[in-house]
This record gives C-alpha cells, sequence and structure tokens, in this order.
C-alpha cells in the first residue's frame, strides 16, 4: 500500500462512462420477485415500515447512480432527497405484497 487512502480521492464524475452505467441505473431494479423503480421512488419509507420480514430498507443514492437516472428520478431526488428503497433480504419475503399495496408512487411491483 501506498498510504493513500481510496476514501480520500475525490470522484471525478466526468471518469465515470455514464453508457457503461445505463442499464444498471435505470433503474427497474429486479431483486428476486420484488421489483423498485428508483426514479419513482420518492424514499417516504411505508414500504419499509409496513414489510413484516423487513426486506426492504432506505440507502443514499451514490452522485453517480444520481446521474444515471432518468430525468423524473433526478427531478424526484431534487425535490425529495437522495433516499430511495431497495431490496436488503430477498429470502425473507413471503409475497404478501403490503409493500406494493402501500406505495403511493407505485414505484413497488411484487410477486407475478
Amino acid at each position: 500500500m501506498n498510504g493513500n487512502n481510496v476514501l480520500d480521492t475525490p470522484l471525478n464524475l466526468n471518469s465515470i462512462n455514464m453508457q457503461s452505467l445505463k442499464p444498471k441505473l435505470n433503474r427497474i431494479a429486479l431483486a428476486g420477485e420484488i421489483r423498485i423503480n428508483t426514479s419513482s421512488c420518492d424514499g417516504c419509507g411505508k414500504c419499509v415500515d409496513i414489510c413484516p420480514n423487513k426486506v426492504i430498507s432506505l440507502r443514499d443514492l451514490s452522485d453517480a447512480e444520481i446521474a444515471g437516472l432518468p430525468f423524473k428520478g433526478r427531478v424526484k431526488v431534487f425535490f425529495k432527497g437522495r433516499r430511495k428503497a431497495y431490496v436488503q433480504n430477498i429470502n425473507a419475503c413471503i409475497s404478501c405484497k403490503l409493500c406494493e399495496k402501500n406505495c403511493h408512487e407505485s414505484a413497488i411491483q411484487a410477486g407475478d
């Protein structure tokens, strides 16, 4: 090691190939049987609160992830913040669809 800490290195978004990230960031993120549309999600946390098995959690999107969102998603981040729902434990999902039913943004598709 040369003593440089990777966390101290500034992130240069211009050096990131956004075209290669777009399929990952265009965000209907599929995790097992739960799809979360990150562009539609406003990070309210209702899905986290309602899930009986804590399958869904919230996290902050990175600058690169935000830059890769479609316009609607970037606008939502600007007004609502960078917190978004994500699937953290798909194996615990019991397909109750409470997350989908309680999402006021229709950002979650659970099951078939």
